[in-house]
């Protein structure tokens, strides 16, 4: 059965075996039982053997550690061809539970005839074992590869006892696309960022630091990255993901820029030479590669998720200096930006609305966001390749991400990360998608926004997976250009997370708060000298590439609530001295003092009224109040009383605005006046005069009473006394 399973499958032979024995090193590794050696393949050269009527050279490259605290001798590494695999699911399976090789279908990757692979281990030590081969398919060959498939490479590592037994130490799987005649090709797409964090805050010229410089020179990672794309863009053209902020910033470098120091001084860049040679870098590959892509981000890159999350905005256009200055770092090109690629793939129905309705063609999702089309299989991987989405907005196209490759692309190709020893599972994870006519044909690979590559690796893996006799390099742009998707998929997450905590939140809704009130203060040229870069800064500290700089994030979030805070205190009420006032009569004026301290003529409002709304106290409004440029202004404020007695009073500095999106804008901090009146109010004086009538009415009935009395104490005459009243005898 072997013998007929071999002549079916034609090609690979192992020549010969050689042993490349380095560090030897006392590594702790833990054991895992039960290995006690640790296998790994850490190359597979080349990845896809092509097939040939001639011997191609093919290399293992194996890491075994003794995991014990013995030495281990008379080791023997055997390799065996598992059963070959031909779907994604069978694929996903084999490299999450490795198996050993079936019986009916394991084939000898070592010819009978070769001597035996042996090796020893020292306690606890590493050592390294090349296996050069050569690949080809004649019909006897020890192993054949004669159908497509993905072929899994069995090693074993095995040790004999003195009773004859054999112990099976250790163990460890590659993999091998092989394909006998040339399949249709997968459409590999590459999104590659040129991303890096904002440096600067407020000011073009100005720079918070200078690690762009160190970026963007020699052995910089947006030096490698640059490179990356230089190495294999003739053969593997891309979309180039660019934030126009890093051109922008690049293209000011090179005519001169300021660094803040952390004492509040500046001193000169030193990037401007490394800025001007890779701007002319990336021009050469645009000229030299047409093929290649870019898309540009909104500028700053901004955490949309969050933005809308909140409630809040971003720009969706360039300030007209930036983009003056990115058609001069791209050679006087202005790219388009009708890709989105939010955060981590990721997005709420609301974030999906509002990139299509400020015009993505395409969003970058990843494929278990959604939902199978319809009448597809729910428990095969989830959806890849383009698909249509309909979104509040209308439709777009969805640029899914197969979970299945992108597990693999990051740690592949990260300075310091696993790289090769992960290779062969990431074109595997391509490669099956010209064997599964169930997968999907175009493939779409995102390393992280902040990917750190190691030059070397990156290149052999995107050469790896599209530049190969089954795949070929087609950038995403051009794919939607000439395929119309015809699967419809469906966002799983129908609100999604507000992402209140996320930072750079408060400071963007306390832009929007205030933003409009400080506007009204000043005049328009005042305005766009003083508040025309806060939104920018807004963005900026909104940017999804702080992600590998979070202190410096929040430092620049705190420069950012600074600078609000002090436009916003920068005209104030001056305290006085005694806080007390006496008011004399019932209209006397109240004296305040304002003072500018910004560089501008501010405009002003202002509102006297009692604490707790206690009656008997009006003040009059005066309207809109000019400050002259660092200068005060005082006000006698009429006030009106009708009440005597202490009055405490509150006075408030408005910005102009009658209202905000926050309500009133206030300026300063408020005044707490103790108010004072003697006079008699309005009140007091119908109190006074009402007394001042009833206490005559009082007397008045009182001398009606006594006039009323008098009369009725005198008795009239008789005839008798009259007559001697008359004769003077009235005694």
């Amino acid at each position: 059965m072997r013998k007929l399973v071999a002549a079916a499958f034609a090609g690979i032979l192992l020549v010969g075996p050689s042993i490349l024995l380095s560090d030897t090193s006392s590594a702790q590794a833990q054991p895992t039982p039960p290995d006690k050696v640790q296998v790994q393949v850490l190359t597979v050269d080349p990845n896809s053997p092509a097939a040939s009527t001639k011997p191609q050279p093919l290399t293992f490259m194996l890491s075994l550690t003794n995991a014990t605290q013995a030495p281990l001798t008379g080791l023997t590494i055997t390799a065996e061809r598992g059963d070959p695999i031909g779907t994604q699911q069978a694929l996903d399976h084999a490299i999450a539970d490795p198996q050993p090789p079936t019986d009916e279908l394991a084939g000898n990757v070592i010819k009978p005839d070769a001597p035996p692979l042996t090796a020893s281990l020292p306690a606890g030590a590493t050592i390294r074992l090349s296996i050069h081969t050569d690949s080809d398919i004649p019909q006897d060959a020890g192993l054949c590869i004669c159908h497509d498939a993905i072929y899994p490479i069995y090693f074993t590592v095995q040790q004999q006892a003195e009773d004859g037994s054999t112990a099976t130490l250790g163990t460890a799987q590659t993999y091998l696309p092989a394909f006998k005649d040339p399949p249709r090709k997968v459409q590999v797409g590459w999104i590659w960022p040129l991303l890096e964090r904002p440096h600067r805050l407020l000011s073009q010229t100005a720079f918070t630091d200078d690690q762009l410089a160190q970026s963007v020179a020699g052995g910089g990672r947006l030096d490698r990255l640059l490179q990356v794309a230089e190495q294999v863009g003739a053969t593997v053209p891309m979309t180039l993901v660019i934030d126009p902020e890093l051109l922008a910033e690049l293209q000011t470098m090179t005519t001169g820029y300021q660094v803040q120091e952390s004492d509040g001084s500046s001193v000169a860049g030193t990037g401007g030479a490394a800025a001007a040679d890779w701007l002319s870098r990336l021009r050469g590959l645009l000229d030299t590669v047409p093929q290649m892509e870019v898309d540009l981000t909104p500028y700053a890159d901004p955490d949309i998720s969050a933005l809308v999350g909140n409630g809040l905005s971003w720009a969706t256009t360039m300030p007209t200096a930036m983009q003056d200055a990115v058609m001069s770092a791209l050679g006087r090109r202005l790219p388009d930006s009708d890709i989105a690629w939010p955060a981590g793939n990721q997005a709420s129905q609301g974030t999906l609305a509002a990139l299509v309705q400020n015009g993505a063609r395409a969003v970058v999702l990843a494929g278990q966001s959604v939902s199978a089309p319809s009448g597809q299989d729910q428990v095969a991987e989830p959806p890849s390749g383009l698909a249509q989405i309909r979104t509040a907005s209308g439709s777009a196209v969805a640029a899914l991400v197969s979970p299945s490759v992108d597990r693999y692309v990051g740690p592949a190709l990260a300075l310091g990360g696993n790289g090769l020893k992960l290779l062969p599972e990431l074109v595997s994870e391509v490669a099956i998608r010209a064997i599964d006519p169930a997968s999907a044909q175009y493939v779409l690979l995102v390393p992280p926004r902040d990917l750190n590559p190691d030059l070397a690796v990156s290149v052999r893996a995107l050469r790896a997976v599209a530049q190969t006799a089954w795949s070929s390099a087609v950038p995403l742009r051009s794919a939607l250009d000439t395929t119309q998707p015809t699967k419809v998929v469906t966002l799983l997450d129908s609100s999604g997370p507000s992402d209140a905590e996320a930072p750079g939140i408060q400071a963007a809704q306390q832009v929007t708060n205030v933003l409009p009130g400080l506007t009204s203060m000043f005049t328009a040229a005042d305005a766009h000298s003083l508040l025309g870069t806060i939104p920018a800064g807004v963005q900026r500290v909104m940017s999804n590439s702080w992600a590998v700089d979070p202190d410096a994030q929040l430092t620049a979030i705190n420069e950012l609530q600074k600078r609000l805070t002090s436009l916003q205190n920068g005209v104030h009420l001056v305290k006085p001295t005694n806080g007390t006032y006496t008011l004399g009569s019932n209209d006397s004026p109240l004296p305040i003092t304002i003072d500018n301290t910004l560089g501008v003529t501010v405009s002003v409002r202002i509102q006297l009224s009692t604490v707790g709304n206690l009656p008997g106290f009006k003040a009059d409004d005066l309207g809109v109040q000019s400050i002259p440029t660092q200068g005060k202004l005082q006000l006698h404020v009429p006030v009106h009383v009708d009440r005597a007695g202490r009055i405490p009073v509150q006075v408030v500095l408005y910005a102009p605005a009658a209202e905000t999106q926050g309500g009133q804008l206030t300026l300063g901090e408020s005044l707490q006046l103790s108010v004072h009146s003697t006079a008699l109010g309005d009140i007091g004086k119908v109190i006074t005069l009402l007394a001042a009538v009833v206490l005559a009415l009082a007397l008045l009935v009182r001398i009606v009473r006594r006039v009323r009395a008098g009369r009725a104490s005198i008795a009239p005459l008789d005839a008798d006394a009259k007559a001697a009243l008359l004769s003077g005898d009235l005694t």
